[in-house]
């Protein structure tokens, strides 16, 4: 028994010596791993994981050889301008497809071509004539479009296709002036115009006579009262005639969108002129003759009444010297305003006669 107490004590205090906490506890020679003084061979290496490294991946590029016919053509690769002029050489290019485009004046060509790991691709293009597309709309309603003198249709319109270069275009509408360019379309260009149409002119044209024949522009169109919504703006002439008066003319400008009334009064030819003269002349006297005679009759006739009922009046007081003379009195009343009727009538002749002389 005590063979086994004396051996518990000896194993727990040779744990108890051999627990370490960092390597200077330790003896010569031996180390502190894991609590406990060790010899370094017993204790097992562990290696650290190497760390990748990724390397980037190769840039692949190659070259493309342009060329066209006829050279010094613009060069363009997947829409984008190279600032270069063919012949040349497109360096550094990245491979995979790529679209290629020359253009020089209205000609062009186009191709693709697929690009390989340091080598040059070559491409040579015979320059065609390129299209473009060219879309027209006007601001009136059916709106007629001619192209290169064609009829294509109404507006809005839209031409797909068209060959490169300089074109004619034409727009009619009712009411409006004819419009008339030529536009010039690059090859691959999408041109569109939305030309603004300038509206026609209106004229209305009356005259002293009416109902007289009426020229314009050199050109018989009818007679007065005459009205006209199509004109062109712009300068015009115009003629009336009509029998007994001389011809007038007169120089006319109408502005778009406007309409110009003109009212003309003609004038007698001289021989027709001097009968009317002559004839105002013996209307005119024989007015005045009348309406002077008249005066002088109404005055004299005024003149007299009052002269005779005065007369009248005085003898029969002189023979009736009494009594109510009232009624006799009356009498020569209504001959007074018999004379002031008279003599209001003589001053309007006589102003009429005056006035006459002024026509």
């Amino acid at each position: 028994m005590k063979m086994l107490i004396v051996f518990l004590v000896l194993l727990f205090s040779f744990s108890a010596f051999s627990q370490c906490s960092q390597n200077s506890e330790c003896k010569s020679g031996r180390v502190c791993y894991n609590g406990a003084c060790t010899d370094p061979s017993a204790i097992p290496v562990v290696s650290k994981p190497t760390p990748e490294v990724v390397k980037p991946a190769p840039v692949l590029i190659g070259q493309i050889s342009v060329s066209s016919s006829p050279n010094q053509a613009q060069i363009f690769m997947d829409g984008r301008e190279t600032g270069k002029l063919t012949p040349a050489v497109l360096d550094s290019v990245h491979v995979g497809l790529h679209d290629i485009m020359v253009f020089k004046d209205e000609l062009a060509a186009k191709a693709s071509v697929k690009v390989v790991p340091g080598s040059a691709a070559e491409l040579d293009l015979p320059l065609l004539p390129g299209s473009g597309t060219l879309k027209i709309s006007a601001g009136a309603a059916n709106a007629s479009v001619a192209l290169d003198g064609a009829k294509k249709g109404n507006a809005p319109i839209e031409f797909n296709d068209i060959p490169a270069g300089k074109h004619g275009i034409q727009i009619f509408a009712k009411g409006f002036l004819p419009y008339v360019d030529t536009i010039k379309l690059d090859a691959g260009q999408t041109l569109s115009i939305q030309p603004k149409l300038a509206p026609l002119a209106g004229l209305e044209v009356k005259s002293i006579p009416p109902i007289t024949k009426l020229s314009l522009d050199s050109s018989d169109v009818g007679s007065t009262p005459y009205s006209q919504t199509d004109m062109m703006p712009g300068n015009h002439w115009i003629k009336l005639s009509c029998d007994t008066y001389m011809d007038t003319a007169c120089p006319i400008s109408l502005e778009s969108g406007k309409t110009s009334r003109i009212l003309i009064k003609l004038m007698h030819t001289p021989e027709i002129q001097k009968k009317i003269d002559h004839q105002k002349s013996v209307r005119g006297w024989t007015f005045r003759y009348i309406a002077g005679g008249s005066a002088i009759l109404a005055f004299a006739g005024g003149f007299l009444e009052n002269s005779t009922a005065q007369d009248r009046y005085n003898d029969y007081r002189a023979l009736n010297t009494v009594g109510d003379h009232s009624s006799e009195y009356n009498k020569v009343n209504e001959t007074t305003m018999a004379r002031n009727a008279l003599y209001v009538a003589t001053g309007v002749l006589l102003a009429t006669f005056t006035i006459s002389f002024a026509f």
